[in-house]
C-alpha cells in the first residue's frame, strides 16, 4: 500500500468529525496521522518533528499550511489539500497559489465553485451522515451547542418567539479560543450539559427536542447540524455555506439571516422533520455509492487553468503593490515578494 501522511487539526482527534474521511482512505493507504494545533504550537517546529520524511501522498484536512513550507520539510509525491469553507484563507490570498500543484477536495460546492474560479485543481463531493430514525420530539423544544462566542442564545429571542419555543437545552462546550455567554432570555425553561461521556448520551438529549440550531455562521462540513439533520431534526442556521447547500427553507429546515435574526413566515416544524429526514436518507445512499470517488481524486493528475493562475497572481501582486505602495523596480520589495511566491514574469512552474 501507499503511504499517506494525513496532517489535521489536533481538535478533531477529540471530535472525530473526520473518522469517516480516515475510515476511506485506510481501503488504500497506510496513513500517518500528525495533529497540529494552531494555536498552541509552532507550525515549522512542527513540520520539523514529522517521524518520517517520504511519503507517496501527503493529505492536509483543513489547516491552511502554506504548501512551500511543507515541502521545506517533508518530500511526497502527491498533495492533497481538503480547505474547509468557514476557515480557508480568503480567496484573494496568494497562499493559493502554494497548492497550485496540489489536488484540492472540497465538502462545500460553493468553495470548489470559487476555486475552479482561481484556476486550482479542484473536486467536489457533498457528504451526508447515516440517517437514524428517532422520535420527532418537541416541537416547544430547542438543542444549541454553543460553540462560538458570536452566535450565542440570546440572537435567538425573536425566533423563539415566533415558533413559541418554552425550553432550551444549551451544550456548553464552546470552540478553541471562544467563550460562553450567559443566557438574557426570559420566560424559557433552560437546562445545561458539558462535554458528554459519549456520543449517544448526547444524542439522546437532541432527540427530545424537534429543533436544532446550527452553532457556527459557516460550515466546512456541519458535521452537527448534518447527523441533527439525519435524527429529523428541524435544524435552524444562517443562510450560507455549508447550511444553504442542505438546507431549503421551509422544506428541509430554516435558514435566517444572522444581521436580522428572525422568522418572516409560518414553518410546519413536523412536516419540514419528515421532508429531512427522507432528504439525508437520500443522500446517505448517494454518499454510499460515491464516497471512495475520494481515492479517485487524490490519484487523478492535478489539472489548473494556467490562464486563470496568471490573472490570479497578477490580481494578488496588484493588491500588494497597493498595499505597500511599491514598484516593481523596488528591489527590497522584490525580494520579500520573490519569497512569498512571486515570479514577476509570472511563470507557472
Amino acid at each position: 500500500m501507499k503511504s499517506l501522511l494525513y496532517i489535521r487539526h489536533a481538535y478533531h482527534s477529540k471530535t472525530k468529525s473526520n473518522d469517516f474521511l480516515i475510515d476511506i482512505l485506510k481501503s488504500s493507504f497506510n496513513i500517518t496521522l500528525f495533529d497540529i494545533d494552531p494555536y498552541t504550537q509552532n507550525i515549522e517546529e512542527m513540520l520539523k518533528s514529522v517521524p518520517a520524511k517520504d511519503f507517496d501522498v501527503l493529505l492536509l484536512f483543513q489547516l491552511p499550511i502554506d504548501g512551500n513550507l511543507i515541502k521545506k520539510y517533508i518530500k511526497f509525491k502527491k498533495g492533497v489539500f481538503f480547505p474547509m469553507f468557514d476557515g480557508a484563507p480568503d480567496r484573494k490570498n496568494h497562499i493559493w497559489l502554494s497548492w497550485k500543484d496540489f489536488n484540492i477536495i472540497n465538502f462545500s460546492k460553493t468553495l470548489h465553485l470559487e476555486l475552479l474560479n482561481l484556476g486550482l485543481s479542484s473536486f467536489y463531493i457533498q457528504y451526508f451522515p447515516k440517517p437514524i430514525d428517532v422520535g420527532l420530539g418537541n416541537e416547544k423544544s430547542v438543542f444549541f451547542w454553543h460553540r462560538i462566542t458570536k452566535l450565542n442564545i440570546n440572537i435567538f429571542e425573536k425566533i423563539f418567539k415566533s415558533l413559541s419555543i418554552e425550553n432550551v437545552h444549551i451544550h456548553k462546550a464552546t470552540d478553541p479560543q471562544n467563550e460562553f455567554v450567559n443566557p438574557t432570555l426570559d420566560n424559557l425553561n433552560i437546562e445545561y450539559s458539558t462535554w458528554y461521556n459519549s456520543k449517544n448520551d448526547m444524542l439522546k438529549d437532541i432527540e427530545k427536542c424537534s429543533i436544532y440550531i446550527a452553532p457556527r455562521l459557516y460550515e466546512g462540513i456541519g458535521m452537527s447540524f448534518l447527523e441533527a439533520m439525519g435524527m429529523g431534526r428541524c435544524v435552524i442556521a444562517t443562510d450560507t455555506a455549508t447550511m444553504n447547500e442542505y438546507i431549503v427553507d421551509g422544506k428541509t429546515g430554516i435558514l435566517y439571516d444572522f444581521d436580522n435574526p428572525c422568522l418572516n413566515k409560518q414553518y410546519d416544524i413536523r412536516a419540514i422533520q419528515k421532508n429531512t429526514f427522507n432528504y439525508i436518507n437520500d443522500g446517505y445512499i448517494k454518499w454510499e455509492k460515491e464516497k471512495y470517488k475520494i481515492i479517485n481524486y487524490i490519484d487523478y493528475p492535478v489539472k489548473i487553468d494556467k490562464m486563470k493562475i496568471i490573472l490570479f497572481k497578477i490580481k494578488t501582486l496588484q493588491v500588494i503593490k497597493n498595499l505597500f505602495s511599491i514598484t516593481n523596480n523596488d528591489t527590497r520589495t522584490h525580494k520579500i515578494l520573490t519569497l512569498m511566491g512571486f515570479r514577476f514574469k509570472f511563470e507557472i512552474k
